[in-house]
């Protein structure tokens, strides 16, 4: 069971992995409000916390503070690290979290299904109120 602040007990739990100028990839929004939780928070595994602070970290020094538009642009492979790091989250995360990432192989924002599972992941309709 988490620690969060219920804000909406109504709205699902969303956990939202994405890029971001900031230290972290991971957001919650929904449930628990707008966050950037810390990985301990989510009883994510010490190796776990450590690939997303390297990703979150590789992704911040390709970013231009001086001039946001002279940013360096992502490595090749950055987008489909970052979905494979979305799934063993989803691994980890309490069941009542629903995880989003940007899919690679499309570029829409998706479900993210466990390591285990192999059906592919269902579109996040842009809709859906949090």
């Amino acid at each position: 069971m988490n620690k969060f602040e219920v804000i909406d007990a109504e709205a699902p739990a969303i956990l939202q992995i994405f890029e971001d100028w900031s230290d972290s990839v991971l957001w919650t929004s929904g449930k628990y409000g707008f966050r950037n939780p810390r990985g301990e928070e989510l009883s994510l595994s010490p190796e776990l916390i450590e690939k997303l602070v390297a990703i979150a970290d590789e992704n911040f020094s390709r970013y231009d503070l001086e001039y946001p538009p002279d940013s360096l642009p992502n490595a090749p492979d950055f987008q489909q690290r970052l979905w494979n790091l979305a799934r063993e989250v989803r691994d980890q995360v309490d069941p009542e979290w629903v995880v989003t990432c940007t899919d690679p192989e499309d570029e829409k924002i998706k479900f993210v299904r466990p390591t285990w599972d192999s059906r592919p992941a269902l579109i996040w309709e842009s809709d859906i109120e949090i």
